[in-house]
């Protein structure tokens, strides 16, 4: 997680159970939400972090609860089924 004057995000990348990266975070700013697509890093000669890469994508919705309040989201449904 980062905050900067006038944004901030935060971005998270996990291995799945496949092998792939999975990941999850989201940009925060007054022009909006966005999702963080794409997670990578750059690091010097002692393993430590010295850049990190981030790509965002906007694919939230827009959210109004009963009393005016408005929010973001995303709103999926999914199901893994497994058969033995």
């Amino acid at each position: 997680m980062a905050v900067f004057e006038d944004f901030g995000f935060t971005a998270l990348r996990f291995l799945g159970g496949d092998g792939s990266n999975k990941i999850e975070g989201f940009r925060l700013g007054d022009d909006g939400v966005q999702k963080v697509t794409a997670v990578g890093a750059t690091r010097d000669g002692a393993g430590l972090l010295e850049i990190a890469h981030l790509e965002i994508d906007d694919e939230l919705v827009e959210l109004t609860t009963a009393d005016g309040q408005t929010g973001h989201a995303f709103v999926e449904h999914a199901s893994i089924r497994r058969l033995y």
